[in-house]
């Protein structure tokens, strides 16, 4: 017997034919789609359009901290010490002071052997008793420190009677009688130059020796940090701006403002002067210290525009592009301070339109570009 394939019925011969049918439709398709025609091609391959992004123009005044070195120069330092008393022990009978005490002229900071040491306002210390008659700029400058106090002292360079009994009003103040002959004993008095002083340190205890050095030592004059910076940047910073002074040992910085802006050609030329709104201590005098200066772009109603949305053109203008729903103008523009990251702008249309920008005013930071 002779072995015959079966014969496909008519369901069978219908399914082959469906899935014939099938293939031939995908492999169309992907034919279809690995040809495309030099239009899709051009279109397939352009570039997407840059989303337009705008930004407001502002008049707020931008401020930024600005972070430099400085130096400090905490001004004349004075000592007081050793005191040798004349006709008794040289101890100490007792101290009126202590260190970070901010002391003022015709204030009293010791005692010695039962004397006074009283504060004056002066230059240079003093260097010899004065008695009635005598002439000098030392005398000149106990006048002026007795007028100073509101004492009836002469004005001149000569130590007087008028002189001797305003002296002995300002020891009658404290309960002490003046000097034996109505003369001043330079051992009783400390001149420091500013109209007030600041206790650095204070050696002096009740019972002890007058004679050691530095019983009292004293820092007065202006105290100024100074720092370098490059010139754009002295530009940001004004006279009486805030800033602050990190010393190494301190917990808080202090406080202080902006008292002088130099703007020289460069670095070295260019400085910036703070005072400290509280005192520092002598011993921080020559320190190397962090700053922090509040820096603004200028005063209110100085345009401010994002960095990102000023461009430059091929003939070398600076220019922002000022967006009205689908309308777009170039606007030339002067770029002057620049900080946390916006930039003054002064308009600078050569059509001499009036306010071409505006504060509320939109321009382009991220699109087309100026082309």
């Amino acid at each position: 017997m002779r072995w015959r394939a079966p014969q496909p019925g008519p369901a069978r011969s219908f399914g082959i034919l469906v899935s014939v049918a099938v293939a031939a439709m995908v492999v169309g398709l992907l034919l279809a789609g690995a040809v495309r025609s030099p239009a899709q091609q051009a279109l397939d391959t352009r570039a997407p359009a840059r989303l337009l992004i705008t930004a407001p123009v502002t008049t707020q005044k931008a401020t930024a901290p600005l972070t430099v070195r400085g130096t400090v120069d905490v001004g004349q330092e004075v000592a007081v010490g050793p005191i040798q008393a004349s006709t008794a022990l040289s101890i100490v009978t007792g101290v009126f002071v202590k260190p970070g005490t901010v002391v003022k002229p015709g204030d009293r900071l010791i005692e010695v052997s039962g004397r006074p040491v009283l504060l004056l306002r002066g230059r240079f210390g003093a260097y010899r008793d004065l008695r009635v008659g005598d002439r000098g700029p030392d005398a000149a400058q106990v006048n002026r420190a007795l007028v100073g106090l509101g004492l009836p002292a002469p004005r001149g360079a000569s130590f007087t009677a008028a002189s001797a009994a305003a002296l002995t009003l300002l020891y009658a103040r404290y309960g002490y009688a003046p000097p034996a002959g109505g003369r001043l004993d330079r051992r009783e008095v400390a001149f420091v130059p500013d109209k007030t002083a600041l206790v650095t340190a204070v050696a002096a205890a009740v019972g002890g020796n007058a004679k050691a050095p530095n019983l009292v030592a004293l820092s007065s004059g202006t105290t100024l940090v100074t720092a370098n910076l490059d010139p754009s940047s002295a530009r940001t910073i004004r006279r009486g701006n805030k800033a602050t002074i990190d010393l190494d040992d301190a917990e808080d910085p202090v406080p202080a403002v902006v008292s002088a802006v130099v703007i020289g050609a460069d670095l070295s030329s260019t400085r910036i002067e703070l005072t400290p709104s509280t005192p520092i201590s002598a011993a921080h005098n020559g320190v190397d210290v962090r700053v922090e200066i509040e820096a603004s772009l200028g005063g209110q109603g100085m345009l401010a525009v994002p960095v990102t949305a000023i461009f430059s053109q091929a003939d070398g203008r600076t220019v922002v592009v000022k967006v009205d729903g689908s309308a777009r103008r170039t606007i030339p523009v002067r770029v002057g301070s620049t900080i946390g990251g916006f930039a003054a702008v002064v308009p600078t249309d050569p059509a001499g339109r009036a306010e071409p920008l505006r504060a509320g005013d939109q321009v382009e930071v991220s699109g087309p570009g100026v082309g």
